[in-house]
């Protein structure tokens, strides 16, 4: 837009210049004001003239001048959310002008348009409260309110409704709907969005508070204008016809920060400074600004000083070392263009500047809302978002009036302040600042560690909401992923679980290193615990997890604290704790398996071999009254010390996977469960599912989706070590599992023969590269079960299993999302073989946010 911004004559700015000179206008405080009257029309017209990029026609806005000393001006603004400096100091810049110039200026505070745009979810109450904090804004920066009016549109129309309405249904008969959805552009919207009937009538609306308001100038900015020639047209169109035209003046648009944004906006904070940015926000915004070394065209930067700096200074001042330059006082833009793209004005140079500059403008509005106490009332209710729902991984989600959703820390129905730290295509993350509102369904977290332990993070929300959350998840979640319309008709009410908490049974505790006490020679000492809550890096120490059960405190405690004494003789240098960053130390983990009978299984993970090490904490352990039927350390190699293998890239590698090596220093190798009536022996690295109690609902759950016939042959994928197969052998002729981990194959045959179950063979199979000789090698299944990781199915082996012909596929999944992605390949694209009867939900891990959930198949 910078050229047609360019299009004013020299003469014209000069004159805006001498204008500005006998105003005063050279700060934007200044709150001086004038009818107008002892102005020249040469000099009212260059003044309002000099607002717009664009103006039709230039005739009829001299004429209007001449002809009417105090014409009206309107523009409308959606209360809808923070304000931005091109809302805030550009508006105000402008209407200074205009009502300096004599113009009456009128704000159409177009509540009920928002309301129609769905802005702030919709609710007229918050519309209105973001109303007056605008206006809060436009006071404290700066804008002459002597000629200004604000009106509500909600209480204006219903003064004079027939008017405002015969106005509007005439509007949208004489235009097609072709025509109005060409104006949709003023909401943010496009012609080929999916609108609703609100929405195509909103600029019929718009067009008729232009003729309501009795409007000589459609002050707005270019992404308006199609709304006001469409009033304009409308003025030939009306019986009888109107005369005067309004008189569109169209501000040119402020572009965003960040490279290619042609337009401030809301929905990306980053690349927005707001109108209460702190003066450290406005630093580190304008610091990753796009700002490429001596190109003028296309630069925000630049754009800024031109469009709000030298308006509200008339200088525009670079303060540099003697070496760089020295200082140096810009008048005009071509001068600063000049420097600029000649490369005697640095970017860093200029940034700073502006910093300096914009924070200069902002002052006032921050002292205003921090000394103001309704002002910052008025910003503490707009700042806030609220959460609607959680989404899949425990956030929670909030949707910006902008339309953008944002994901927080936060439970459904609190209200809080939040920072955007990230903004992606079409989402963004925030951190919590405060909260406003208490969320919905509260209940007390028993645990110490709640907040700062990044485990079971739902403990404060009621457990019957915990499950109405999940279940809304995994309705969405099909919806969206899965392309299911009728999920409704196949979701089945979630499975609660009947024990809260203490119902793991295999939990991973990691050990770190205490900060040294500073300006001391206190040697930092070993601690073991949990991640830290939106810090993974860090470990929060844990006494004793919710999750588990009070004997498995117990060794937690014991170990915990032998490690930090053994440290703490050995000075840090014998027993240490593995640092990933550094690749260094030896204790990496603590692992407690244990089954329903209350034995445990114990491993300690270090970087390497060294038994005697680990002697004070096998001794804690085992002092402990608690049935430790074998310690097992397994050694994971640090990358430095790792033999190089080849990956799948083809390139070398010196990952640690499957380069563990596993050493019983105490006791049994495996441990031995007991579910649904079976015996199963458990190894170091067998996945075995950690609620049993739970799973035995879910495995029944499984047998029943399966309904197994006696000659049906069954196909486990991701088979671990047999449980399901297992399970569902009595009940059918045959089973195959396969899995790709050799231990887990050794598992689920021995965990046969221990059951004495004779219709179960287990082989080792990679289900990413699925083959012929793996169809031909095995009766064609009847019924296939697969139970695969979170990350769900390979495309190849959703296409075998379209080909398998199997009666059923049931289809048990820890991540809903992976999982819609397979159903709507193998139930709703094309060539689909497959149809989905059931989904059954079973909360697996209460106070967390993960689901397991049961689809079923039928072939068609």
């Amino acid at each position: 837009m910078a050229s047609k911004a360019a299009e004013i004559s020299e003469a014209a700015a000069e004159a805006v210049d001498q204008v500005a000179d006998r105003l005063q206008l050279q700060d934007m405080s200044a709150s001086t004001s004038t009818s107008g009257s002892e102005l020249t029309l040469d000099e009212k017209y260059q003044l309002c003239r000099s607002i717009g990029a664009e103006c039709i026609q230039d005739d009829e806005l001299r004429n209007l001048l001449e002809k009417k000393p105090n014409p009206v001006a309107y523009d409308g603004f959606e209360p809808s959310g923070r304000m931005h400096i091109a809302q805030g100091v550009l508006k105000a810049l402008n209407v200074n002008k205009l009502t300096k110039s004599g113009v009456t200026f009128k704000f159409w505070v177009a509540d009920w348009f928002a309301q129609l745009n769905n802005k702030m979810g919709g609710d007229l109450n918050k519309i209105q409260t973001v109303g007056k904090y605008m206006i809060e804004i436009w006071k404290a920066a700066g804008m002459d309110m002597t000629r200004v009016q604000f009106l509500n549109a909600s209480e204006e129309i219903n003064k004079r409704p027939n008017e405002y309405w015969t106005l509007v249904m005439d509007i949208a008969r004489q235009n097609t709907l072709a025509r109005i959805t060409k104006c949709c552009q003023i909401m943010g919207r496009s012609e080929s969005d999916n609108l609703s009937a609100s929405q195509i009538f909103y600029p019929c609306m718009q067009c008729a508070d232009i003729f309501f308001l009795k409007a000589d100038i459609c002050q707005l900015g270019l992404d308006q204008r199609k709304v006001n020639v469409l009033a304009r047209e409308y003025c030939d169109q009306c019986k009888p016809k109107r005369k005067l035209k309004p008189v569109i003046l169209s501000h040119e648009m402020m572009p965003g920060l960040l490279q290619g944004q042609e337009k401030m906006s809301k929905s990306d904070p980053n690349s927005a400074i707001f109108m209460e940015d702190s003066a450290a926000e406005v630093k580190t915004k304008i610091k990753k600004a796009f700002c490429p070394p001596e190109q003028v065209e296309g630069n925000p930067c630049l754009a800024y000083v031109r469009l709000v700096v030298l308006p509200s200074f008339n200088h525009f001042q670079v303060q540099r070392k003697e070496a760089q330059g020295g200082n140096k006082t810009y008048a005009n833009m071509a001068e600063l263009e000049q420097d600029y793209s000649s490369g005697a004005l640095h970017p860093g140079d200029l940034k700073e500047a502006l910093t300096v500059a914009l924070n200069r403008i902002l002052q006032p509005v921050r002292d205003h809302f921090e000394q103001n106490a309704e002002a910052a009332a008025l910003l503490k209710k707009v700042k806030s978002y609220k959460i609607t729902r959680l989404a899949l991984g425990g956030k929670g989600i909030c949707k910006h009036e902008s339309g953008l959703t944002i994901f927080a820390d936060a439970l459904p129905g609190e209200q809080l302040t939040a920072r955007v730290d990230k903004v992606k295509k079409g989402y963004a993350e925030a951190s919590k600042l405060t909260t406003l509102k208490q969320h919905a369904n509260p209940t007390e977290a028993p645990c110490p560690h709640f907040g700062t332990c990044g485990g079971c993070h739902l403990q404060n929300l009621d457990y019957t909401a915990q499950l109405h959350a999940k279940q809304v998840q995994v309705a969405e979640t099909l919806q969206r992923i899965g392309g299911i319309s009728n999920c409704n008709d196949v979701l089945r009410p979630i499975v609660a679980c009947q024990q809260a908490y203490h119902y793991r049974n295999n939990m991973q505790f990691t050990f770190s290193t205490s900060m040294a006490a500073p300006l001391t020679d206190t040697p930092a000492q070993v601690v073991l615990g949990l991640h830290k809550a939106r810090q993974p890096s860090q470990i929060t120490p844990i006494q004793a997890c919710f999750l588990q059960q009070d004997s498995a405190n117990s060794l937690l405690q014991a170990a915990s604290l032998a490690a930090a004494q053994a440290s703490a003789q050995a000075a840090g240098v014998a027993l240490t704790a593995f640092n990933p960053a550094t690749q260094h130390g030896f204790l990496r983990q603590l692992i407690l398996r244990s089954n329903s009978r209350g034995e445990y299984m114990v491993i300690l993970s270090t970087s390497y071999f060294q038994p005697a090490l680990l002697q004070p904490v096998v001794r804690a352990l085992l002092s402990c009254n608690v049935p430790v039927l074998g310690i097992i350390n397994t050694v994971v190699p640090c990358k430095s010390t790792a033999k190089p293998r080849r990956g799948r890239s083809g390139k070398q590698s010196t990952s640690s996977a499957g380069q563990q090596s596993h050493h019983v220093i105490h006791g049994a190798a495996t441990i031995t469960e007991q579910l649904c009536g079976l015996h199963f022996e458990i190894s170091p690295n067998s996945f075995f599912q950690v609620n049993s109690s739970q799973a035995a609902v879910l495995y029944k759950l499984v047998l029943q989706s399966a309904d197994l016939r006696p000659t049906d042959i069954v196909m486990d994928l991701f088979c671990g070590t047999g449980s399901i197969g297992l399970t569902l052998a009595k009940h059918c002729r045959h089973v195959y599992g396969f899995e790709v981990a050799a231990s887990s194959v050794a598992d689920a045959r021995r965990n046969a023969n221990l059951n004495h179950i004779s219709n179960a063979t287990f082989v080792k199979w990679d289900l990413t590269k699925v083959s012929a000789s793996m169809v031909s090698q095995y009766p064609r299944p009847d019924i296939i079960v697969t139970d695969p990781a979170r990350s769900g199915m390979s495309t190849e082996l959703n296409s075998f299993l379209q080909l398998s012909r199997a009666r059923k596929i049931v289809y048990v999944s820890c991540n809903p999302a992976t999982q819609a992605r397979d159903v709507a390949q193998l139930c709703v694209q094309d060539g689909a073989q497959y149809r989905l009867t059931s989904v059954q939900p079973c909360d697996m891990f209460p106070n967390t946010a993960h689901i397991e959930c049961i689809a079923v198949m039928e072939h068609i």
